[in-house]
């Protein structure tokens, strides 16, 4: 609706209409007669005739409602007053005069009041109000247009202590919602302060379905000066209205605000909640979400189809922030399964800035405005009751120098370093933003490890021979080392020569802060003898705790420690689906000694691994790895080479994936001791190790629960 011509009561003691209460009628006089009007009011212009609206309150302020009275024709007039509990008080009208104006008296079962108005339909007044014998005020505009009247009833509260109701009558007459006239009367303490024209309402801006306008005015009655300002929202497609404002009166000087707030803050562009983000650096993780929100009878406003993000399907909310930093970073974070909340950036005049696809996990910083900007913020594409996010300041930085690859920052074993993608370019077309490090190995088959745990986004790393190279290995996501935040880890065999580029960017198109850190394990001390691999069998690993077992027999003779020793146990585990198998492996010697070579390993992009004393300590799915449990020398000493190796694997997430290949080496010569030699065989230190290795099973387990759960949900997002 749009309004222009405005009368308002601001009765300090009202209510306000409820577009949404159930209605209950306490008292309808049986009249037997049509009580609707013709659609067309127009025809009821200059005459006493038709629909008039407005407010009611008692002097007490104890009751408020919404007053309608039709005057059907020259013989049958009724009311209502609709009040702001909901119930309906209905009231029959007697016509006692014709002459120079029509002269009603409406009763009910328990109230009554004497209604006036000219022949032409001038000045409607009521006088002699009461309810349930309580002195009552009611205030009328002829509605000349259907649904043009609409009055509101609300609360005041003074500076100097008491309360009361402020109710205003909208009247759009037939103009614009700006450039209107507004009567108003003030009604305190029992006192009617008498009424005066002059008010306005102006500055009306539709945004969303939603009209935002400014309203107030003054005027002197009892010798006191009353101002009042404040805005109007209104729906235009429900009809529902709402106001709030500010008021003074002499020395005294309080708020107002309308009953009825039938456009729910957030639920539109006008109507957007203040919020705070958190301080830079919290949004990083976002395990738990800093703002968690109840989404019930939220809507979709349909502002979306403005941005370079995909449009939204489910329900948005709009928050209100004056900007204290010149970045933002948002996170997704699933509650109900739900994770693919967007956010779009505007000003307040709702021009588009920037956006960012809701993530399946892992977040992205935004910009595009400086310091002091008053925006809004646009979460969309709700599908959930509750969701949940996070949003923390950031600031812009500056172009990395490591944008480019001929400008790769080196790193080498043991250091760390940090920075941003966010003004990075795309320099090699994969995906996302990126920055450069090289690597210069100084030990062959030394073991590394390149991780960019603890990262901000939804990270991918990949290893390059060098700029412009082939592309040796990469990772998308590590959730056993990194957790399920969407970060990478890999580990892999470096060659002495061989100047290796690290690649950080995003799985997508994302950007924000990330960390990385080089680890590095010389390599496992190998025989200095022959070595001979007996392979064994292979086939389909079953969940865990059963499991699957794969053996392997050994003809070869000695004893492990004397003549033989154990110089590796190779792992090929294939996986061939977009799900994360959890794998756990054990070799049993012929003699029943058992050995857990891993424990959860991540084996999302395969497992292939050489199990050696003195490996990677790390529990890593790729290259030269020390057994989880300790070494095999301390494990199988003074037990016979001879016989049934069983390797039993199984999946804590039954994913139902294949070992390809698997073999063990036997040397029959000498193995150095290795500079790494975990006590994980002693049997103390194997109780204690059990221990903490089920804890961090049951981490690790949920870890991965959460990143499937996350896994389905973007495949799923990127089918639709």
């Amino acid at each position: 609706m749009k309004l222009t011509k405005l009368c308002m009561v601001l009765a300090l003691v009202g209510v306000l209409f409820s577009c949404s209460e159930e209605d209950t009628i306490i008292d309808n006089p049986d009249t037997g007669e049509a009580l609707d009007l013709v659609a067309d009011l127009s025809s009821y212009q200059n005459s006493p005739l038709g629909m008039y609206k407005g407010v009611f309150t008692t002097t007490d302020s104890e009751q408020r409602g919404v007053v309608e009275i039709k005057v059907i024709n020259e013989e049958v007039a009724r009311a209502t007053i609709k009040y702001v509990d909901g119930n309906i008080e209905g009231f029959r009208g007697k016509i006692v005069q014709q002459d120079l104006s029509m002269k009603i008296s409406f009763v009910s079962r328990t109230s009554s009041f004497d209604f006036e108005v000219g022949q032409d339909g001038s000045a409607p007044t009521v006088s002699n109000a009461n309810s349930n014998a309580k002195a009552s005020l009611i205030t009328v505009i002829k509605e000349n247009t259907r649904g043009a009247v609409t009055p509101l009833t609300g609360t005041f509260e003074s500076s100097i202590g008491g309360i009361g109701t402020w109710n205003i009558v909208f009247n759009t007459g037939s103009d614009e919602g700006d450039n209107t006239d507004i009567t108003t009367q003030s009604i305190f303490n029992a006192i009617d302060y008498g009424s005066a024209t002059g008010s306005s309402q102006s500055g009306c801006m539709s945004v969303d379905s939603v009209t935002t306008c400014d309203i107030g005015g003054s005027y002197t009655s009892q010798g006191v000066a009353i101002t009042w300002t404040g805005s109007h929202t209104f729906l235009d497609l429900s009809d529902c209205s709402s106001a709030v404002g500010t008021w003074t009166a002499g020395i005294s000087s309080g708020t107002w605000t309308t009953d009825n707030v039938c456009t729910t803050p957030g639920d539109y562009f006008q109507t957007a909640i203040p919020i705070v983000p958190t301080a830079e650096g919290t949004a990083d993780t976002c395990e738990t979400p800093n703002f968690v929100v109840d989404f019930t009878g939220f809507t979709n406003s349909g502002l979306n189809d403005d941005t370079t993000c995909a449009p939204s399907t489910g329900a948005d909310i709009f928050y209100s922030w004056t900007s204290t930093t010149d970045a933002l970073v948002y996170r997704a974070e699933q509650i109900n399964g739900n994770t693919g909340e967007d956010i779009i950036i505007r000003d307040t005049t709702g021009a588009f800035i920037t956006c960012a696809d809701g993530s399946f996990f892992g977040g992205t910083t935004l910009s595009g405005w400086v310091v002091g900007d008053p925006l809004i913020i646009q979460i969309t594409n709700i599908t959930s009751e509750t969701t949940g996010f996070c949003l923390a300041e950031a600031s812009v930085p500056t172009v990395p120098a490591n944008d480019l690859c001929m400008d790769a920052f080196p790193i080498a074993c043991g250091e760390t370093d940090s920075g941003s993608t966010l003004l990075a370019t795309d320099s090699t077309g994969a995906s996302g933003n990126d920055v450069f490090y090289s690597f210069t190995p100084t030990v062959e088959g030394q073991a590394v490890t390149v991780s960019l745990c603890g990262s901000g986004y939804d990270t991918r790393l990949r290893l390059l021979d060098g700029c412009g190279g082939t592309e040796l290995d990469q990772n998308d996501d590590n959730a056993a080392a990194c957790g399920p935040g969407g970060n990478s880890q890999l580990t892999f065999t470096a060659s002495l020569g061989v100047d290796y580029i690290f690649v950080v960017e995003a799985f997508t198109t994302q950007s924000g802060s990330y960390s990385i850190a080089v680890t590095c394990v010389d390599p496992a001390p190998t025989c200095g003898g022959v070595t001979t691999d007996v392979a064994g069998a292979t086939g389909t690993v079953s969940a865990c705790p059963t499991g699957t077992d794969f053996v392997a027999t050994s003809a070869e003779t000695g004893t492990i420690g004397t003549d033989a020793d154990i110089d590796n146990v190779t792992v090929t585990y294939i996986n061939t689906t977009f799900s994360t198998p959890i794998v756990n492996i054990t070799l049993t010697s012929p003699a029943g000694t058992s050995l857990d070579l891993a424990s959860s390993v991540d084996a999302f992009d395969n497992l292939e691994v050489t199990y050696r004393d003195g490996g990677n300590p790390a529990s890593v799915a790729s290259g030269e790895v020390q057994p989880s449990g300790g070494t095999f020398a301390a494990a199988f000493g003074g037990e016979s080479v001879t016989g049934d190796w069983t390797l039993s694997v199984c999946d804590e997430n039954d994913v139902s994936q294949d070992v390809t290949a698997w073999s063990i080496g036997f040397c029959d010569g000498d193995i150095p001791d290795p500079s790494f030699a975990p006590d994980g065989n002693n049997t103390a230190t194997r109780s204690n190790n059990n221990a903490t290795l089920q804890a961090t099973r049951e981490r690790r387990r949920e870890r991965a629960r959460l990143y499937e759960e996350r896994k389905h949900k973007w495949i799923e997002e990127s089918n639709k």
